[in-house]
Parts: C-alpha cells; structure tokens; sequence
C-alpha cells in the first residue's frame, strides 16, 4: 500500500511514513502533525481500536485530519474525532483509497493555494482604501466562509482566471461605509448611491485586483486581465461565481464595514 500511494502521488510531494504497529503510529502522531492516517483494525502491539482511543486523547494540532479504517463498519465513536473519519471495507481497493487520498489533499492543496492568493488581495485592499480613498481602515478577521452568502449594499465582483485556477474576488460595502470613502476619494459629499457612484466601487475592484495580479503573477500564477460587475441593492447577496473555498475578510472604516472575498478552484479538478 505504501509503495503504490508514494507512486501514485510521486508527483504531489507527499510524506509518506509507515508504522510496522500502532505503537509506533501513535509515537509518531505525538511527535508530528499529519494531514491523513490510514489505519487497520488488527495490528499487534496495540490495534486499531487502541490506537484510535489513544488519538483522541491527543491535543488537537496532533489528531490527523483526516482518518482511514480498514473496516467495514463503525467500530468506534468517529464523533469524538477532530478530523473526518471514513470507513473502508477490506480489502480495500487501492485505486479507491488513492482516490479518496488525491480528494483530501486537493482540498490541502487548494487551501493553501487560496490562503496564498488572498494575502495581496488583503494588502491590496488596504493599500487602495489608504491611497485612493484616504480613509482609515483596519482588517478585522480572516476566516473560511462555508455556509450563507455575503450581504451588501453595493458590491464590485471581478473574475479570477489563471492557467489552472478559476474564481472570483469581491468586495462589498455596507452604504454608509461605502458613502463615506467615496467621498473622501471625490472630495465632497455624498448622500446616495447612484449612476455617479457606482462607477467608483468598479475603480476600487480595479485596483485592488491590479495590485494584487501585479504581485501573485511574480510568482508565476498568470492571471490576466478583468473587468469588474457592480453589483446594488440594499442587502444582496453575492454568489460567486465557482464553488470553492472562500476566505472573507472583514474591514472596519469609521462609517462602517465592508467584506472582501476570494474563491478559487484548480481547474484540473472540476
């Protein structure tokens, strides 16, 4: 099993480790953390329902995230687990574990991937509400949104697309928030969102996603060029436009707030 996994994913940079027991297993959950352990029930020394009991005693960082048995069925409590646990049916079938493997580490993959993109697209944000709008800003929060849809008032929402990823970046403003930079960027002030207005939340899109472009196509990602869709309405919700991992970030003006969102998928993976 080992051996054909490391082939399998030869190219994807795995670290692979095998333990003869779940002594040794357990040895080595303590003293490094794993995406992914592939288990048995019937193992000397200590077996897999031992083995199991023993990780879930484990502070979090060390619980892998992911969980193989070789059984099948439930043989222990999976609810007690940090990570997702899958039950296997012996003998397990190679070409379905690898395929259960290269699901789990896209999804590592495309979080890292995402988390690295999002980055210039925060400092970007900043650096566009300081220069162009003058307006005192401070990031929040960065979290994964699963669930819901982001709400607005007015929204800019710009395409992603690079050789092998597809998405989109948004940003969306709560009115008094969005009012409020505008006018500083104009330099007069403004009451209400109109034609004259929206095409200032396009402006900010633009160039926040210029920044962030001019620094990710550094590292070779390749994205192109893109046109912004503004998006009004009190309260609407924006959907993006690939299912994905989404990270939100949450900015606080003296008016108000606003969220700026990055969704990308590997378009090998669709």
């Amino acid at each position: 099993m080992t051996d054909y996994l490391s082939h399998r994913f030869k190219d994807n940079n795995l670290k692979i480790d095998h333990s003869a027991d779940g002594t040794q297993a357990l040895v080595k959950l303590v003293q490094d953390h794993y995406d992914l352990m592939i288990t048995d029930i019937k193992m000397p020394k200590m077996d897999g329902h031992q083995l199991m009991e023993a990780v879930q005693e484990l502070p979090k960082i060390n619980q892998p995230d992911y969980v193989v048995v070789a059984s099948g069925h439930d043989v222990f409590d999976a609810n007690k687990m940090n990570g997702q646990v899958v039950f296997m049916e012996k003998p397990v079938e190679l070409q379905t574990l690898a395929k259960y493997v290269g699901a789990t580490l896209t999804h590592e993959i495309n979080q890292t991937i995402t988390a690295e993109i999002a980055n210039p697209f925060i400092d970007g944000t900043l650096m566009v509400m300081d220069k162009l709008c003058t307006t005192p800003t401070k990031k929040q929060e960065t979290y994964v949104r699963k669930e819901g849809q982001v709400k607005g008032d007015i929204s800019g929402v710009i395409q992603l697309l690079s050789p092998h990823l597809e998405g989109s970046m948004s940003i969306s403003f709560e009115e008094e928030c969005f009012l409020g930079a505008v006018g500083r960027m104009f330099g007069e002030k403004i009451e209400k969102i109109d034609e004259g207005t929206m095409d200032a939340v396009g402006e900010i899109s633009n160039q926040i996603y210029g920044y962030a472009k001019t620094e990710l196509n550094k590292k070779g990602f390749a994205f192109g060029l893109a046109l912004p869709t503004v998006v009004t309405g009190s309260q609407h919700s924006l959907k993006h436009t690939v299912p994905g991992l989404c990270f939100s970030t949450r900015f606080e003006t003296p008016e108000g707030g606003f969220v700026l969102e990055v969704v990308l998928r590997s378009t090998e993976n669709k």
